[in-house]
């Protein structure tokens, strides 16, 4: 495994297997530095759900200061969860190691607003931020690129076809370069 995962342990998240697993591959195609590992829970025991990697790091709730690479990845996040509707990010469903920030818990995925033209950062940081600016938008292309991929990805839960998400892709890249423009001329 990757440095910011621990090499052994894992822990079980009883969730909508099918939103879990089918957001973190999406994660995976487009941002694969912050993807989590995640296997599904086939055991009748649990009930279901899926077992997530152990991220050596905390909630980004209680860290402080952030490298360039957090911030990139941030923004990252933010494009994502607009792109998979994510109803639940918010500073302990993100996790900071020393390398980068990871996305965790995708149960509240793709029930509303998949393709959100409305895109956030966790209340904390901001599309004014350059790294932040950068890191969303290496994201958008990443989604552009993979469109049919993603679109085939995502059918078994949500209908979308790769021209829908290519709109998106246009709407939300003007949408982000506006903003980033707005605030940096506030500053």
């Amino acid at each position: 495994p990757a440095p910011n995962f621990h090499p052994t342990r894992v822990f079980h998240k009883g969730a909508d297997r099918a939103e879990e697993l089918t957001a973190m591959r999406i994660i995976a195609m487009i941002a694969p530095d912050i993807a989590v590992p995640m296997e599904p829970d086939n055991g009748d025991d649990n009930g279901g759900g899926v077992y997530m990697r152990f991220i050596k790091g905390k909630p980004v709730r209680v860290r402080k200061t952030y490298t360039t690479q957090h911030k990139r990845d941030l923004g990252a996040i933010a494009i994502i969860d607009a792109f998979i509707g994510n109803s639940d990010r918010h500073e302990d469903n993100a996790m900071v190691s020393q390398g980068h920030v990871h996305p965790i818990d995708h149960g509240s995925c793709f029930r509303y607003g998949v393709l959100s033209p409305n895109p956030y950062v966790m209340n904390f940081e901001s599309f004014r931020n350059q790294h932040v600016y950068e890191g969303a938008m290496a994201v958008i292309i990443r989604v552009r690129d993979n469109a049919v991929a993603l679109a085939a990805m995502m059918r078994p839960i949500k209908s979308v076809t790769p021209d829908e998400i290519r709109r998106w892709v246009k709407e939300i890249s003007k949408d982000v370069g506006q903003e980033h423009r707005r605030k940096v001329s506030r500053w």
